[in-house]
């Protein structure tokens, strides 16, 4: 029985604001995962999905206005007026592991990109 484990680990932004999230997701490969990531920024213009593999550098996996392809495993849910995002990964797979990051984009008046890690997705055979 193969597993895939979702720990998180939560990390205060710039200017004490806050992301929250749940603190273990457990996923059988194959089955359907959702990291959710909400803030407390009030004025923000973006939520933005990392990711990062062993011994890489952080890439961007997918953002709230971009658009997504179809059929792809890797989806973007956006809640604005709750503050939250909700990353789904359909069919999860070993190549899937990695450390997930949860980045949002203050408005203009705060002009850098606040990024925090969010969740770490491992694999692991747990027979």
């Amino acid at each position: 029985f193969l597993l895939n484990n979702f720990s998180v680990c939560v990390t205060v932004g710039v200017n004490g604001d806050q992301i929250h999230q749940p603190p273990l997701i457990n996923s059988p490969e194959g089955d359907k995962a959702v990291l959710t990531c909400s803030h407390d920024i009030t004025s923000y213009g973006s939520m933005f999905w990392y990711i990062q593999h062993p011994d890489q550098a952080p890439e961007l996996l997918i953002s709230e206005f971009g658009e997504s392809e179809p059929g792809r495993r890797i989806k973007m849910d956006v809640n604005r007026t709750e503050r939250l995002t909700n990353l789904s990964i359909s069919d999860s797979r070993t190549e899937d592991t990695a450390v997930y990051y949860c980045a949002v984009r203050p408005t203009v008046a705060e002009n850098m990109c606040q990024m925090v890690q969010n969740l770490i997705y491992s694999f692991s055979d747990c027979q």
